[in-house]
């Protein structure tokens, strides 16, 4: 086999063998959800109450911010976090990040240990996750979030999350087989660019097949 036609069919079955997101991450008020396992986010999450996206089933690692209102001499003001990296492991399951309520700088500045964040499965139970606050030192006018989660993540630590190592010859022979099997090579590549996509991408996507 080519080496392309071998990279081709590694790059199908890491997206086309995944099942559907089965687990849901909804993000309450004030939090922004950054980056997905690595991916920086492209929607804007902060500001506009609760919201959700689908994650699949295992480890997840999320990059989040949160930011509350202060007052300050009379006005009131913004102020955030640090970015936090988090990692949790969830099945099946609606989970909840929420944070506690914040209105001093000190309980802000104790909050950035990354300790505070609430983290709850669908029956109210606590689930249990690592945090490190993602800290960059120097005045910055923006971030490279991926690479840096890049970086972090390859220094290893009980919140980073390592690439999937399970690609072999066995598994590329295998998808082949099934494409030989079912010559349905249409329904491999939508599964492959379905996972592709971001999230909003994938929402759009649904909601045209349900009005086909």
């Amino acid at each position: 086999m080519r080496f392309g036609s071998k990279l081709f069919f590694c790059s199908i079955f890491l997206f086309s063998a995944s099942v559907m997101a089965d687990v849901k991450l909804t993000v309450d008020s004030g939090i922004e959800l950054i980056a997905v396992n690595g991916t920086e986010f492209n929607g804007s999450f902060f500001g506009t109450g609760k919201n959700t996206v689908e994650l699949l089933n295992g480890d997840n690692q999320v990059l989040v911010r949160y930011s509350v209102e202060m007052k300050s001499s009379g006005d009131t003001e913004i102020e955030s976090s640090n970015p936090h990296v988090l990692l949790f492991e969830a099945h099946d399951d609606l989970v909840l990040l929420s944070a506690p309520e914040i209105k001093k700088m000190d309980d802000l500045r104790d909050f950035d240990n990354g300790k505070y964040w609430i983290l709850t499965g669908s029956s109210g139970e606590s689930i249990d996750y690592q945090a490190q606050p993602l800290i960059r030192e120097g005045f910055q006018l923006s971030r490279n979030y991926e690479q840096e989660l890049k970086e972090f993540n390859r220094k290893g630590g009980a919140v980073s999350i390592k690439a999937d190592s399970s690609i072999s010859d066995d598994n590329i022979s295998t998808v082949t087989s099934v494409l030989s099997e079912n010559n349905n090579l249409p329904e491999v590549m939508l599964r492959y660019w379905y996972f592709q996509a971001d999230h909003k991408t994938k929402v759009r996507f649904k909601s045209w097949v349900l009005d086909k």
